[in-house]
């Protein structure tokens, strides 16, 4: 048994000695408003570097900025850094480490990436392959080969730049 005794009376002393300014630590951790494209980004995930530059080159006309990684697990990384704050994320299916439908699940167990839209560019082109998807949450299923623009359409209405 444990008998606990406090002083109130220097609690609130201590109390009042602590300040803290409310106001900036809102403003610092509210996300600021994305005002232009170059302030969205986008994480391109796929093992191939020239599928990587093709999603690059067609994404190149909306101004966004690209973050790249070359397997799941490498992605799932850079979301759970946080240094990146990713906004839409194209995932290729087949990958070494971890494929795109085993990262999509991982992402949407957080609750913080519930709406993030996760867009799978594949050659997979199955009804099963795109059942497969929309079970673990891809936002939207892009089979290769695709044109630039349709991929860039895509990523503009996810990103609702208009």
């Amino acid at each position: 048994r444990v008998t606990l005794i406090i002083d109130v009376g220097a609690m609130m002393d201590m109390a009042k000695e602590i300040k803290v300014d409310i106001k900036a630590q809102l403003e610092s951790s509210a996300k600021k408003p994305k005002e232009q494209p170059s302030d969205y980004k986008v994480l391109i995930v796929d093992d191939s570097k020239m599928d990587r530059t093709l999603m690059q080159k067609a994404l190149e006309p909306l101004g966004v900025s690209l973050v790249e990684a070359t397997n799941g697990v490498e992605a799932l990384n850079i979301i759970k850094s946080g240094e990146h704050d990713i906004d839409a994320m194209l995932i290729d299916i087949e990958m070494p480490r971890m494929d795109g439908y085993t990262l999509a699940g991982e992402i949407r167990k957080y609750s913080k990436y519930r709406n993030l839209p996760l867009i799978a560019v594949t050659s997979r082109t199955s009804k099963t392959d795109r059942l497969r998807g929309v079970e673990v949450g891809m936002t939207e299923y892009i089979t290769k080969p695709y044109s630039p623009e349709y991929l860039e359409n895509v990523v503009r209405k996810n990103l609702k730049l208009g």
